[in-house]
C-alpha cells in the first residue's frame, strides 16, 4: 500500500507564502465547501489515503462522492509503469497484487511517522473485500443474464439442435454440469467414482452451488431433468417446398410423410396423457391405500377393546348379595355355544404395544406357541382379564374398585393377597409421586411372602400390564430394581418371580436393555443360585429373552450356557433346556449358519464319551448327547429349507402335507417341523425337487451334511459297542430320523453310498486278511446302524426291500467265509424281525441262504434263524423254518447240524402248537440219544448253552419227563472223562443249566460248586 508522501522539494519561501494564501483562502471559501471540492483537493494533492478513508466514512453514512468512486474503482490509477522514478515522487504508486486498490497489509513498514497504522489496515481490508464482493455479483448478474437469453433464443428446429449439440459448452454450463453430475454421484453412493471426478476438477468445489458463478437457483438433479425432457415437444416448423418441375411420387411421399409425422405426435400427445394418467390413479391407489392401513389399525383396535371388554365381562362374576349398584343395561349377550367356543386369551403382541419384535425368521405358528410356552402368563383367570384391561382414567378407577373391593372384603383375611393387585397396580400407574410409586411398586413384589404358581402368574401378569400402560422407561425406573432386589432373597418363590418376571418383561423392553440387564439376571441366578427351581425359570425366560436378542457376544454367551445347563446333574433343568431353551437357541444359530458348529461340538463329545468306556455311566451319558443331537436335527432340516422359503411360484391350492408324512414324530412340541415351517410344506417340496435332479447343485448347509456329518456318522458307528444295546437302539433312531427328514432321493445319492462304499472295502480287506492267514476279529455296529438306521428309514418302499435283501445275501456269506465273529449280524437280524414290515423279509432271506451251497453259510444263515423263529406265527414255523431245520438237522456238516440247536430250542420255549411241538420234542431229544454226539462235546456244551438260555421257558413236563432225566444220565458221563479241564468246564455248564432249570442259585467257589438257597422265580 503506498501512503502519504510530504513536499519534500519546496522551500521556505514557498512554505511561507502558502500559509499566508491558504490561511486567506479559508477565511474566504468556508461558506461554499463541498464534499466533492474535498475529494479534488485530495486527489489533486496526491493525498490518497486520506481520501479513501473519506470515501469509506461517507458511504458508511449513505452518502456516494462520484469522483472518488470513480477514482476508486478504476485500476489503471494503480497501475506500474515503466518509467523509472525517484522515491520521493508523489504521483506513482507502485502496483500491488490487488487490482482494485491498495492491496496487501503486507506492504506496510510496522512503523511509520504516524505510529502503529493497524485500523488502517483493517480499512483497507474491508474496503477492499467489499469491492470485491460488488465485482463478483456484478459479474454473476452478468453471467446469469446472458444464460437467461440463450435459454429464451434456445433452437427451434432438429437442424437449430444439431448446431447447438455440436456447439463448444461455455465455462459456466461446464461447472453447472460437473455440479450435477457429482450430485448424482454422491446421491447414488458411487463414492470412489465421486471422488476420482473430484480430482480431476481442481478448479471448482463440487459441492458449492455458488462456486458455478450463476444467480439462479439450484436446478434438480440429473435424474429428474431426465424424466422430464420427454414433455417437451419440438414444435415442427411448417414448411413449403417450391419447384419448377412437378414429381407427383414425390409430393404423394411427402404427404404421407406428413400423415406420419402427424400421427406420430397425436400417439406421443395420447400417451403423455396416458402417463399423467396413471400417475394420477397411482396417487389415489396411494391414497386409498394409506385410508385402507389407517381403516385396519382402527379396526384392530376396536376388536382389542371389544375383546378387553368380552373379557371381563365373562370373568367377573360378582354375587348378587354384594352388588348394590344398579348396572347399566348392556348389549344382547352371546350364545352360550360362542361363550363355551370362545377361547379367553390375552391380546396380541402388536395389540399390547411391545416394542421390541422377535429377531428369529420363523413361522408364525412356531412363534406364537414359543411366547405361549415361555410367558408362562395365565390368560383364563378373572384377574388376567382384569389386568389385561386396567383402568386409564379416574371413572375407569372407581369402576375397577367397584368390581375389586367385594372379592377384596371376602378374601383379604384369608390367603387371598392377590385381590389386591389390580388395585396395586392401578396406584401405581396414576399416582404423581415418585416415592410413593416406588413404595406401591415394592408392595408389588411383597404382598405374599412365599407365592405359589399362581400368585406368581397374577404378579407377572400385573407386570405385563404395568409395562404396557407405562412404558419400558418406568418399567426400567420403578420395576427392574425390585428385581435387583429380590435376586438373592433367601424366599426361593420370591428368586423363582424374578426369573419368571425378566421373561415375562422382555417383548416390552428395547433390544439393548434386553441384552444387558434382563440377561445379567438371568445369567447371575443360573451361575449362582442352589435352587434347581430357580433355574428352571430362568432358562424358561431366559429362552424368551433369545427371541429378542441380536447380539455377536450373547450369542456366545448363550451357547456357553446351553452347553453348561445340558450337562448339569438335575434332570428337570435338562429336561427344560431341552424342551423350552434348546430350540430357541437353535433358531438363532440357523439365523446365523452357525448350527452346525453346534452339532459337531456334540459329535465331538458323543465321540469321547464312546471311549470312555469303563465309566459306570457310559451309556446313559452316550445316550443323553444322542438325544441332544435329536432335538437340533429338525432345526438342521430347516437351514437347508430356508433357501427355498418362500415358495411362492407354487400353487397354494394344492395340498402339499404328503410331503410332510416321512417326518418322524417330534421329539418335543418345539422340536417338530411341521411348526417350524408352520405347516407350509411348499419348500419341502422344492427341496424333493432339487435334490431328485442329477448333479443337484449343493448349498453350504447339503454340502456340510454330505461331506463331514454322514461320515461322522459312520465313524461313531464304528465305535459303538454291541454290547451297549441300548446305546444302539437310540443311535440308530437318530440315523434313521436323519435319512426322513432329508427325503429318499437324498439319502439314496449321499447317505446310502458312504455306508456301502464303507462296507465294499471292510469285505475286501477281510478278505486279505483271511488270505494271509491272519484270524479276524471284525466286530462293528455299522452294520446294525445302517439296516435299522438307512435301511429302515424308507423300508415301506420296494427300492429299500431290494436294498436290504441285497444287504443280507452279500455280508452274511462274506461274514461265514472269512471267519468272522457273527455278533455284528446277530444283532442286526435281532432288531430287524422285531419290525412287521422287515421281519418276513429277513425270515425270507435267511431261509434261502440256508440252502447255500457253502456248509459255513448255512450254519451262519440257520444261526441267525433263531432270532426269526421266535417272532412268527405257528404256521410260518411248522411250515418253512421247522421244515428247513428238520432238513438241516441231517447236513452231512456237523457244524451246520450243531447250529439247528438254539432255533429247536426257541421252538420249545415260544410255540403253543402241539403239533410243533411233538416235531421239535422228537428232534431236540435225537440230540442227547444219539450215540454220535457222545463223545462230541462241542455239540454236547451247544445243548446245554441252549437249555440254560430257553429251558426255564419249555413246557414243566417235557422238562421233568425228558431234559432232567437225560440232563443227569449226561452228568454220569461226564464224571468218567478223563480231560480234567473239559471235565471241569462241562460240569461248570451243567450247573449253570441246573441252576436255570430249577430256579436255584449255585455259588461256585474255589471251582467246587455248592448249592445255594433257592432262587424264587
Amino acid at each position: 500500500m503506498a501512503t502519504n508522501t510530504k513536499h519534500s522539494g519546496d522551500d521556505g519561501e514557498g512554505e511561507g507564502e502558502e500559509k499566508n494564501s491558504s490561511g486567506n483562502k479559508r477565511e474566504s471559501i468556508r461558506p461554499e465547501l463541498s464534499y466533492d471540492k474535498v475529494a479534488s483537493k485530495l486527489l489533486k494533492d496526491s493525498l490518497l489515503l486520506t481520501a479513501l478513508e473519506l470515501h469509506a466514512e461517507l458511504l458508511e453514512n449513505g452518502i456516494e462522492v462520484p469522483r472518488l468512486r470513480d477514482y476508486f474503482s478504476n485500476p489503471a490509477h494503480f497501475e506500474v509503469t515503466s518509467v523509472p522514478h525517484k522515491e520521493s515522487s508523489p504521483s506513482i504508486l507502485r502496483r500491488t497484487s490487488s487490482l482494485n486498490t491498495f492491496d496487501s497489509t503486507e506492504d506496510f513498514p510496522p512503523y511509520s511517522e504516524d505510529g502503529d497504522r493497524t485500523d488502517e489496515k483493517v480499512a483497507v481490508l474491508e474496503f477492499e473485500l467489499r469491492k470485491a464482493n460488488e465485482t463478483i455479483n456484478q459479474l454473476r448478474a452478468i453471467l446469469t443474464q446472458a444464460t437467461e437469453k440463450e435459454k429464451v433464443s434456445s433452437p427451434d428446429t432438429e437442424a437449430d439442435t444439431e448446431s447447438l449439440e455440436e456447439k463448444k459448452s461455455y465455462p459456466h454450463e461446464k461447472r453447472a454440469i460437473n455440479f450435477l453430475i457429482q450430485e448424482y454421484l454422491l446421491s447414488h453412493n458411487y463414492k470412489l467414482t465421486s471422488v476420482t471426478f473430484a480430482d480431476e476438477n481442481t478448479n471448482q468445489d463440487l459441492e458449492d452451488w455458488d462456486d458455478v458463478g450463476l444467480n439462479t437457483p439450484k436446478p434438480p438433479d440429473v435424474l429428474h431433468l431426465y424424466r422430464d425432457y420427454g414433455h417437451h415437444v419440438i414444435p415442427p416448423k411448417e414448411t413449403a417446398d417450391f419447384s419448377c418441375d412437378v414429381d407427383f411420387v414425390t409430393e404423394m411421399m411427402d404427404a404421407e410423410r406428413r400423415i406420419w409425422e402427424s400421427t406420430k405426435e397425436e400417439l406421443t400427445e395420447n400417451q403423455r396423457l396416458l402417463e399423467e394418467k396413471t400417475e394420477t390413479l397411482q396417487q389415489e391407489k396411494d391414497s386409498l391405500d394409506e385410508l385402507a392401513q389407517k381403516l385396519e389399525s382402527d379396526f384392530r383396535q376396536l376388536q382389542a377393546s371389544r375383546r378387553r371388554a368380552s373379557l371381563q365381562d365373562r370373568m367377573l362374576h360378582i354375587p348378587p348379595e354384594l352388588n348394590r349398584y344398579p348396572s347399566e343395561p348392556s348389549e344382547p349377550a352371546a350364545s352360550e355355544k360362542e361363550q363355551q367356543d370362545e377361547r379367553v386369551s390375552v391380546a396380541t403382541m402388536e395389540e399390547l404395544g411391545c416394542i421390541n419384535e422377535c429377531k428369529r425368521e420363523v413361522s408364525k405358528a412356531l412363534k406364537r406357541l414359543l411366547v405361549d410356552k415361555i410367558s408362562e402368563l395365565d390368560s383364563e383367570s378373572r384377574l388376567s382379564a382384569e389386568l389385561a384391561s386396567i383402568a386409564e382414567t379416574a371413572d375407569d378407577v372407581v369402576s375397577l374398585l367397584g368390581r375389586s373391593l367385594p372379592q377384596v372384603v371376602r378374601l383379604v383375611k384369608k390367603n387371598g393377597r392377590e385381590e389386591l393387585l389390580p388395585l396395586i397396580l392401578c396406584a401405581v400407574l396414576t399416582h404423581p409421586d415418585p416415592r410413593t410409586r416406588d413404595v406401591l411398586s415394592n408392595l408389588l413384589f411383597n404382598l405374599i411372602p412365599r407365592p405359589d404358581e399362581a400368585q406368581r402368574r397374577m404378579i407377572l401378569a400385573g407386570c405385563v400390564a404395568f409395562a404396557q400402560q407405562a412404558g419400558f422407561q418406568r418399567v426400567q425406573a420403578e420395576l427392574l430394581p425390585q428385581c435387583w432386589e429380590q435376586v438373592d432373597h433367601k424366599v426361593i418363590e420370591r428368586r423363582m418371580l424374578v426369573a419368571q418376571s425378566c421373561g415375562a418383561l422382555a417383548p416390552y423392553m428395547p433390544g439393548d436393555m434386553v441384552s444387558s440387564l434382563l440377561f445379567s439376571i438371568l445369567r447371575q441366578l443360573l451361575s449362582d443360585d442352589k435352587s434347581p427351581a430357580v433355574k428352571c425359570h430362568a432358562i424358561h425366560s431366559l429362552a424368551a429373552l433369545t427371541l429378542y436378542m441380536d447380539d455377536v457376544e450373547k450369542y456366545q454367551q448363550v451357547k456357553e450356557i446351553l452347553i453348561s445347563t445340558l450337562d448339569a446333574s438335575d434332570e428337570s433343568l435338562v429336561e427344560a433346556t431341552l424342551k423350552l431353551f434348546l430350540p430357541a437357541v437353535a433358531l438363532w444359530a440357523v439365523e446365523r449358519r452357525a448350527l452346525s458348529d453346534l452339532i459337531v461340538k456334540y459329535l465331538d463329545y458323543l465321540q469321547s464319551a464312546i471311549k470312555k468306556k469303563g465309566d459306570s455311566d457310559h451309556d446313559t451319558r452316550c445316550i443323553h448327547l444322542v438325544t441332544v443331537l435329536r432335538h437340533f436335527l429338525p432345526f438342521l432340516f430347516y437351514s437347508t429349507l430356508r433357501p427355498f422359503i418362500p415358495a411362492d411360484r407354487l400353487d397354494d391350492n394344492q395340498d402339499w402335507s404328503v410331503y410332510a408324512s416321512r417326518f418322524p414324530a417330534a421329539i418335543s412340541e418345539l422340536a417338530d417341523i411341521k411348526k417350524i415351517v408352520g405347516n407350509d410344506y411348499r419348500s419341502v417340496a422344492l427341496f424333493d425337487v432339487h435334490v431328485s435332479r442329477e448333479n443337484f447343485e449343493q448349498t453350504d448347509e447339503l454340502s456340510w451334511i454330505s461331506t463331514e456329518l454322514v461320515h461322522r456318522l459312520l465313524g461313531i458307528s464304528d465305535q459303538l459297542s454291541l454290547s451297549s444295546t441300548n446305546l444302539i437302539e437310540v443311535w440308530c433312531t437318530f440315523v434313521r430320523e436323519v435319512a426322513q427328514y432329508f427325503g429318499y432321493r437324498y439319502t439314496v445319492v449321499k447317505i446310502k453310498v458312504v455306508f456301502e462304499s464303507k462296507f465294499q472295502s471292510d469285505r475286501e480287506l477281510l478278505e486279505k486278511e483271511f488270505n494271509s492267514g491272519v484270524p479276524c476279529s471284525y466286530r462293528t455296529a455299522s452294520h446294525v446302524v445302517y439296516a435299522m438306521g438307512v435301511l429302515m428309514a424308507f423300508i415301506g418302499r420296494e427300492e429299500y426291500q431290494q436294498a436290504l435283501d441285497a444287504f443280507l445275501r452279500e455280508t452274511i456269506p462274506a461274514f461265514a467265509s472269512f471267519g468272522c465273529p457273527m455278533e455284528s449280524l446277530r444283532s442286526t437280524v435281532e432288531k430287524l424281525v422285531l419290525s412287521a414290515q422287515s421281519r418276513e423279509l429277513c425270515s425270507k432271506s435267511l431261509r434261502e441262504l440256508c440252502m447255500h451251497k457253502v456248509p459255513s453259510v448255512r450254519a451262519a444263515a440257520v444261526s441267525l434263524l433263531e432270532f426269526a423263529v421266535g417272532e412268527g406265527n405257528d404256521e410260518v414255523l411248522s411250515s418253512q423254518v421247522l421244515q428247513i431245520l428238520i432238513t438241516l438237522s441231517l447236513d452231512p456238516d456237523v457244524n451246520v447240524r450243531m447250529a439247528t440247536i438254539s432255533p429247536f430250542a426257541r421252538i420249545l420255549a415260544t410255540s403253543h402248537d402241539k403239533s410243533l411241538l411233538e416235531r421239535a420234542h422228537i428232534q431236540f431229544q435225537s440230540f442227547f440219544d444219539d450215540p454220535y454226539y457222545d463223545d462230541h462235546y462241542p455239540i454236547k456244551f451247544e445243548m446245554l448253552k441252549a437249555l440254560t438260555k430257553y429251558g426255564p421257558q419249555t413246557e414243566p413236563k417235557y422238562r421233568d419227563d425228558v431234559i432232567l432225566p437225560r440232563l443227569a444220565v449226561t452228568a454220569r458221563k461226564n464224571n468218567t472223562m478223563q480231560n480234567p479241564g473239559l471235565k471241569k468246564d462241562f460240569a461248570l455248564a451243567m450247573l449253570e443249566v441246573y441252576n436255570a432249570l430249577c430256579c436255584c442259585c449255585i455259588l461256585v467257589m474255589g471251582g467246587i460248586p455248592r448249592a445255594g438257597r433257592p432262587r424264587a422265580r
